[in-house]
């Protein structure tokens, strides 16, 4: 009698045992962010001395972020005789995007915070398009993914800084704890300011050339983390 109710108890147990609590992430928080280790804030802008001797003063700047979004981490593979089959499909739309349109100014750097809830699954990486909108969305409005005024001063030598281009740059890579996060989730995105000027000769340098090599010096070492919470 006493084993029977014994294994009654533990049937009973069993049937009143909650359901395992989901995993992955069920919401996202980009954080943009500038590092501006380097850099001196002045009245208007900010100022740095690059790597090859230019004092540079910032008085005007903007980034513009088209897109952000996870990739989802890729499901175990089971091995198999028989060859997998695709067929040619269209991807729906990416349910983890943000579209932001966001424009930041590179002169006088806030953080921008961006959220959205995501379906609940293990994300492995970011991306990060900066990029002008599509001449479609553009309308009569500028398309600027990347512009900087500044003026520059080396030995007795000065000149000045215009720069302005369309072209996109992106990033999609791991990004360290995404893929152990579960819940809300903060990814912050960090953007050095301070070197996006070095390894570049200002006083001779192509126009458009210098401005995707800042826009991809910004895009390229910016420093990415995945933290529980918002």
């Amino acid at each position: 009698m006493t084993r029977r109710l014994l294994a009654l108890a533990l049937i009973l147990s069993g049937c009143h045992k909650p359901p395992a609590k989901p995993v992955g992430i069920s919401a996202v928080t980009w954080k943009l962010g500038f590092d501006a280790a380097r850099t001196t804030p002045e009245t208007t802008g900010w100022r740095v001395t690059t790597d090859t001797g230019y004092d540079v003063h910032v008085t005007q700047g903007v980034l513009t972020t088209w897109r952000l979004g996870m990739t989802p981490c890729p499901p175990p593979v089971a091995w198999s005789l028989i060859p997998a089959a695709y067929a040619n499909h269209v991807d729906p739309p990416d349910p983890t995007s943000i579209l932001p349109h966001l424009a930041e100014n590179l002169a006088q750097p806030v953080e921008a915070a961006l959220t959205r809830t995501v379906p609940m699954a293990r994300y492995c990486q970011g991306f990060w398009l900066a990029s002008a909108p599509p001449p479609a969305q553009a309308g009569d409005g500028p398309r600027i993914s990347l512009q900087l005024h500044a003026t520059w001063q080396k030995a007795d030598k000065r000149g000045e800084i215009a720069l302005e281009t369309w072209m996109p740059d992106a990033k999609m890579q791991p990004v360290p704890g995404l893929d152990t996060a579960d819940g809300a989730t903060t990814i912050a995105v960090t953007r050095h300011l301070g070197g996006m000027l070095d390894g570049i000769d200002l006083a001779t340098a192509p126009t458009e050339a210098m401005a995707w090599t800042v826009l991809h010096k910004l895009v390229s070492g910016a420093d990415w983390r995945a933290t529980a919470g918002k």
